[in-house]
């Protein structure tokens, strides 16, 4: 891709001691190991390349040129790309939670069933080159639209068996019908979708909140408050360690792309383990 010239310039002035190949960086997930410039997708990193980051000591620069741009909405990193170049030269280092399933690493949010569904459904209308220039005029507005596809057609219940440790050390089980299990590291995925769990992304802990079992119709109203917030009757729990046992083999997502497959996934959190510049 082409940099922008006022983003060029402001990017390659950056008080990095170290060069900086604004043109590369601002379409590959390449650079040096000091700091990078990720191009966000649909989730918000490429797994393979969060695997490879996590690897060695890096700082991470986020200019937001996808769709949800998740991470960059929750660290307050601005839509307008030259607002951003702005932000990840002049901002200061977060240190960030990471979680992993089944040694998987995402940063955002993730889960299974219906959520998952609906995560991978606007992934592949994302990528449809038919509906491509459709989809690109409704932005965000496709991950609703996913979700309400994947509560209409998609299996809407699973029997899962979930135990846990809460941030005190404590352990907790419990087996619910659900339609969705929702994992959390920040309070919205989506776009702007909010999650009831008052979730923060450097606090050493996750929350777990579980969408129950219903008609259809009630979950799209379910679907509709999370839309505006007001889904705070949704059970949530808070871990530091989890453990997920469903009755059939299910797909798990994380920053918006598919993490792993089965009927047994655990889940860790690795504290402060991602470095960010915002």
């Amino acid at each position: 891709m082409t940099a922008d010239p006022a983003i060029k310039d402001r990017l390659t002035r950056a008080a990095d001691p170290l060069p900086v190949d604004v043109e590369s960086q601002l379409g590959h997930l390449h650079g040096n190991r000091r700091a990078r410039l990720v191009r966000q997708r649909v989730g918000v990193f490429a797994v393979a390349a969060m695997v490879a980051l996590l690897a060695v000591a890096v700082v991470w620069r986020l200019l937001p040129l996808g769709t949800a741009n998740d991470l960059a909405h929750a660290l307050g990193i601005p839509a307008n790309v030259l607002g951003a170049a702005h932000r990840v030269v002049e901002g200061r280092l977060r240190r960030l939670d990471v979680l992993e399933v089944n040694g998987a690493p995402f940063v955002t949010a993730g889960g299974l069933g219906l959520a998952a569904d609906a995560a991978l459904a606007a992934n592949r209308l994302r990528r449809s080159a038919r509906l491509r220039r459709a989809i690109g005029a409704l932005g965000t507005r496709v991950y609703p639209l996913a979700a309400a596809g994947a509560v209409l057609f998609r299996p809407t219940r699973h029997r899962i068996r979930l135990a846990y440790r809460d941030p005190d050390g404590r352990t907790h089980a419990l087996e619910r019908a659900c339609a969705a299990l929702l994992v959390a590291n920040q309070g919205s995925l989506g776009g702007g979708l909010a999650l009831p769990t008052a979730s923060r992304n450097d606090d050493g802990v996750f929350e777990l909140c579980l969408v129950p079992a219903a008609s259809r119709l009630r979950l799209l109203a379910t679907l509709a408050r999370l839309a505006r917030g007001r889904a705070d009757d949704l059970p949530v729990v808070r871990a530091r360690e989890a453990r997920i046992a469903c009755d059939r083999p299910l797909v798990f997502f994380g920053d918006g792309d598919e993490l792993v497959r089965g009927r047994a996934f655990t889940l860790r959190v690795r504290p402060a383990a991602l470095g960010v510049i915002c």
